[in-house]
């Protein structure tokens, strides 16, 4: 829905890549709700207004904003279907190709360096290096094999857990382009200002604080990042062939492609910012 001028005091505005919630005092912006208790988001801009006093403060009006091309597409791309994206991907061969060529020889790479050198710690930390340069995707697996130690050794759940709160960030000129055409116009006309470096990154998107141009109000501006859901749905793509191949080649009774789904699914809700916003805005109001 198109953004509307509106009171947020007690409620919230959203679109499909632009939100905005009200937290309480007790919310730094440097220390957000962890993205695992809040479904953590992302879909392009996701900004958060922290009142400044335990009793009601004055309405903070955000500037009325028409719907813009990115938005409309944004909402478009943020629900997986598995048939859709094979759809989308099996008509494109040579990027998928080219794709799987370059997990291939990543992994292969890891592979050979950690049988050279044989140690683990090392093997662990070159694991995680790989994960980061192949993609949220990946850096999503790790994550997710952190909390998994019957599954991997100390030494790889120790360089995993880095994977929550220790990735680059990508550059502060595409995070301004990105909220810019969220937005449909110049940043300016709706923060007075922003950070000129985000004071948090993550596997999706990264954190900036501004502040409302009238009200003054202290925001965080979550931008997501560029390209993030036709990589994601492209790797999707390639991970389900390749645990439709094991599976077969295995002989398993594990529905290994289905199990792919139900990961893209989840991971995909993570990239539509108004569930995002929801979510902070019932845990704002139950603390």
């Amino acid at each position: 829905k198109p953004m509307r001028h509106r009171d947020i005091s007690n409620n919230s505005s959203s679109s499909s890549r632009l939100a905005t919630a009200v937290p309480t005092p007790r919310h730094d912006l440097n220390r957000p709700p962890k993205p695992a208790t809040a479904a953590a988001a992302a879909a392009n801009t996701i900004t958060t207004v922290p009142q400044q006093q335990q009793q009601q403060q004055p309405a903070v009006a955000i500037p009325a904003l028409a719907p813009t091309a990115a938005a409309a597409a944004s909402a478009a791309a943020v629900a997986y279907d598995a048939a859709y994206t094979a759809d989308t991907w099996s008509r494109r061969p040579v990027p998928v190709v080219a794709r799987l060529l370059e997990i291939v020889a990543a992994f292969g790479g890891w592979w050979a360096r950690a049988a050279v050198h044989k140690d683990t710690t090392r093997a662990a930390a070159d694991m995680r290096t790989v994960l980061v340069n192949l993609g949220p995707a990946f850096v999503k697996i790790g994550q997710a094999l952190s909390s998994r130690p019957d599954v991997l050794p100390p030494e790889y759940l120790r360089e995993l857990e880095l994977l929550q709160d220790r990735i680059p960030p990508f550059p502060d000129d595409e995070a301004l382009q990105v909220i810019e055409e969220e937005l449909g116009v110049p940043w300016r006309r709706v923060f007075s200002t922003l950070s000129s470096s985000p004071v948090a990154a993550a596997s999706l998107g990264q954190v900036y604080r501004g502040t409302l141009v009238g009200s003054g109000a202290e925001v965080a501006v979550k931008v997501q990042r560029p390209g993030v859901v036709d990589a994601i749905g492209r790797d999707t793509f390639i991970l389900r062939n390749l645990a439709a191949v094991a599976r077969q080649q295995l002989k398993l009774n594990t529905d290994l492609p289905a199990l792919v789904d139900e990961w893209a699914a989840s991971l995909f809700k993570e990239l539509d910012y108004r569930r995002w916003a929801m979510v902070m805005i019932v845990y704002i109001y139950k603390t």
